[in-house]
């Protein structure tokens, strides 16, 4: 882990926004959120401990709308039909699409079990998303962070 996540993480905790929880995920599934039809099959993979919603490199350019409206109306709609952890994965935060997937997050009726924030660069990063998720312990479990390479 580099120095600038390891900070981020750190300041992140010091805040008391998140709190964390060890989960064992053996067997993730990742499903693009541009299909709806994918979306709708997930009750049926019971053997995955964690189901990811993608709207970052599994989503074309040109589906990122649509990607983040069918998380919406699914989570909103189905999300109880889920018995694993549900987890939402963002665009970077230096990426033109971050501020529709925060409006996204923000009106959701029902909570997520984990963001995914890929590519961050600094504790700058996640100094900014947290600001704009004005993040409760009660919204969100924790973040994973991906660094960039």
């Amino acid at each position: 882990m580099s120095s600038a996540v390891a900070a981020a993480a750190a300041a992140i905790r010091q805040a008391g926004a998140f709190y964390g929880r060890s989960l064992p995920r053996r067997a993730v599934l990742t499903v693009p959120s541009s299909g709806w039809k994918k979306l709708t099959k997930l009750p049926t993979f019971t053997n995955t401990d964690c189901v990811v919603l993608d709207l970052e490199d599994g989503v074309a350019e040109t589906a990122k709308q649509v990607a983040r409206e069918n998380i919406y109306r699914y989570l909103n709609e189905s999300a109880s039909k889920i018995t694993r952890e549900i987890c939402v994965r963002i665009n970077a935060v230096s990426s033109n699409h971050i501020n529709e997937d925060v409006k996204i997050l923000k009106d959701l009726s029902t909570s997520i079990d984990c963001l995914f924030v890929p590519k961050v660069d600094s504790v700058d990063d996640m100094k900014w998303l947290a600001d704009r998720l004005d993040v409760s312990v009660n919204f969100y479990d924790k973040i994973l962070i991906i660094n960039r390479q």
